[in-house]
């Protein structure tokens, strides 16, 4: 050290940062306020993951008629039917609550306006309420035991 109390082995003073770092800690605050402004909807989206989700789903179908390369008695090419069906997620709110308001008055079908509706169900995930529960009570604590053979105290020779 020299008298003055600084360094004499050059390099930056204590305490004073980079433009590398310091970019890179504007970065991090701006990604901890976005963070900050989505954290509602992504608890909110994580707690639907925890109680287990239903879905409310349509069957699609749509008949074509294709060439079969063959010809009928008449000698006019034949034709094969072809249903084609598409499974897909119902997210017009007006649709869902059309369907589940018909849900009662139909024979038990799932069949609404000529259409198959049926409700799926995904089960609840734990590793979504361990993460939900940390967060608010904070991470449990863990422990480890370690033993020797038979469960018996670790022996450590510190010299050989």
């Amino acid at each position: 050290m020299s008298r003055n109390g600084t360094n004499n082995k050059g390099g930056r003073p204590k305490g004073v940062k980079t433009k590398r770092v310091l970019d890179r800690l504007k970065v991090f605050e701006q990604l901890k306020d976005r963070g900050a402004k989505m954290a509602q909807s992504l608890i909110g989206s994580q707690a639907l993951i925890a109680h287990g989700t239903h879905t409310l789903m349509r069957i699609d179908e749509s008949v074509e008629y294709r060439d079969t390369g063959k010809t009928d008695k008449q000698g006019n090419p034949s034709k094969a039917r072809f249903v084609t069906k598409k499974y897909e997620v119902v997210t017009n709110p007006k649709e869902i609550e059309k369907v589940f308001n018909s849900f009662q008055d139909v024979d038990g079908s799932g069949v609404v306006d000529d259409k198959y509706y049926f409700v799926t169900h995904k089960d609840p995930q734990n590793n979504a309420i361990d993460s939900i529960l940390n967060r608010v009570f904070g991470r449990p604590t863990e422990s480890i035991e370690v033993s020797g053979k038979d469960g018996e105290p670790l022996a450590i020779n510190l010299f050989k």
